[in-house]
């Protein structure tokens, strides 16, 4: 037992990328934890786009509810005018609680112009 030699397998972890082609294709949109000196943590989420890699818009947030997220993204749209648009606009996300609930019902309820 003592003289035999182990193996190790190192699997290869495939991470899959989203590529846009264009401005507004894919949109992403993530919450962090930053820890602050007065307030302990707080929450901050951003939405990004994913072919030019600007913020589009980002707030502090007083919780991290569904809520919270959908009105940041209803900001980031009427900031860049995302409504009025032919092509659609993907909205990339984790799978967090965050992003159930009202984001869900808010995302079904947009019609993209034909």
């Amino acid at each position: 037992m003592l003289g035999e030699s182990r193996k190790f397998i190192k699997t290869k972890i495939v991470h899959k990328r989203l590529r846009a082609s264009r401005l507004f294709e894919y949109i992403h949109i993530d919450i962090t934890n930053v820890l602050t000196l007065q307030e302990g943590v707080c929450k901050v989420a951003f939405v990004k786009d994913n072919f030019s890699k600007a913020c589009l818009h980002s707030e502090v947030l007083i919780d991290g509810s569904s809520f919270a997220i959908t009105n940041l993204l209803k900001n980031a749209f009427e900031k860049h005018v995302l409504y009025s648009r032919t092509e659609p606009v993907n909205i990339v996300c984790d799978g967090g609680p965050e992003n159930k609930g009202d984001l869900d019902q808010w995302t079904t309820s947009l019609k993209h112009p034909s």
